[in-house]
């Protein structure tokens, strides 16, 4: 119980003790401070990769010869990822650096090679030119005068002058940062790329990550997630002050498949479609876990009432071997939301687990009955 039922606080009373929750929450929710608006990304949700040309490794008595090609029962396969990043429109921020994470869920692959490479740049055009003179000149003055018997006098003067000129020219390279950063992540089942502002390098548009990845030799179907941030700093017009964070993260699928496989590209058509549906479905069935406003979040924390669905719930089920967690949740969410998971749920195991003659499963069953209605 808290304080305010202790000291038998009336609720009007209560409320205007919630004030100052109620006033933060409220800030913390206002539009000025939705900064996942300020940038977008984008990436495509279906993929073909082709196999690489690379010749595979051959058996080697000489333990010291390393040997680079696919292993046995395993083969090669490049993909070309086009990530987009943008600003919203009339949006005031400075995006300093975008980073990228490219992930197979699966566990099926194994980074083998990726592009881009660490990259360094520098503000200056060129090397920097260098020259220093040295001059020196060296003289010596003698005088000699004396006197001898009688009216003889006896005088001499001497003068030596000597001069040396030098002159070094050389050229010095320009000092220079990293622009890009790039490796591996995840123990070597994705790449993670950093990208930060510098001239001739926008960090709005699209870029190209490429992958070269070591998978079993009848795989035709893999799952990446793309995961954008864009880091910056904002201009608020009330107050009128700059903070620097994080301006957008989102988070994306791609259904990667064999581009020379119909039946995975088949199944990767159905697998993106039913995501797309999910996401549809998710927005027009939005999560209610009682009232969203301020007001009702102060209330929730005195009574300590914990929201019966996951906030991200629909990005958690979106992530592979999520079907335990889903299950605890699944009856907090709307009818037509469950069952469009359902269907998701159906299709991404039939993406990544093919099983041939099989009989379809009671979800792709709905699904299909539900388009031979439409129709």
């Amino acid at each position: 119980m808290v304080a305010s039922h202790r000291l038998g606080l009336s609720r009007p009373l209560r409320l205007l003790a919630a004030a100052p929750a109620l006033a933060l929450l409220t800030y913390v929710s206002s539009p000025a401070r939705a900064d996942e608006t300020l940038s977008r990304f984008d990436a495509p949700a279906l993929l073909p990769f082709v196999n690489s040309l690379c010749e595979p490794c051959t058996e080697s008595d000489d333990p010291y010869v390393v040997q680079r090609g696919p292993l046995p029962g395993e083969k090669w396969i490049e993909l070309r990822i086009p990530v987009t990043h943008w600003l919203r429109d009339g949006s005031a921020a400075t995006v300093a650096e975008i980073e990228y994470s490219i992930v197979e869920t699966t566990g099926r692959a194994r980074v083998v090679d990726f592009s881009p490479q660490a990259q360094m740049a520098s503000d200056l055009a060129g090397n920097i030119s260098v020259e220093r003179k040295d001059d020196s000149t060296r003289s010596t003055n003698v005088d000699l005068a004396g006197a001898a018997y009688g009216p003889v006098n006896v005088g001499g003067h001497a003068n030596s002058n000597q001069s040396h000129s030098e002159v070094e020219r050389f050229e010095r390279l320009a000092p220079t940062r990293q622009v890009v950063a790039s490796g591996t992540t995840q123990q070597g089942r994705g790449v993670s790329l950093r990208v930060r502002s510098a001239p001739g390098l926008p960090l709005e548009g699209a870029m190209e990550v490429s992958l070269t990845l070591a998978v079993p030799e009848s795989c035709d179907a893999l799952l990446l997630r793309v995961v954008g941030q864009a880091s910056g700093r904002v201009r608020r017009s009330f107050p009128a002050t700059d903070y620097e964070g994080v301006l957008g993260r989102e988070q994306l699928w791609i259904a990667a498949f064999a581009a020379n496989s119909t039946p995975a590209r088949q199944r990767a058509e159905q697998f993106a479609s039913a995501m797309h549906d999910l996401r549809r479905s998710a927005v027009t069935h939005p999560v209610r876990n009682g009232s969203s406003t301020p007001l009702a979040q102060v209330r929730r924390l005195f009574r300590e009432e914990a929201p019966k669905v996951p906030t991200q719930w629909l990005e958690q089920l979106l992530v592979p071997g999520s079907d335990v967690h889903y299950r605890g949740f699944a009856d907090g969410l709307a009818a037509p939301v469950r069952e469009q998971a359902e269907t998701y749920l159906a299709r991404r195991d039939e993406f990544l687990n093919p099983r041939i003659g099989s009989a379809p499963s009671l979800a792709t069953s709905n699904l299909d009955r539900q388009r031979g209605s439409r129709e």
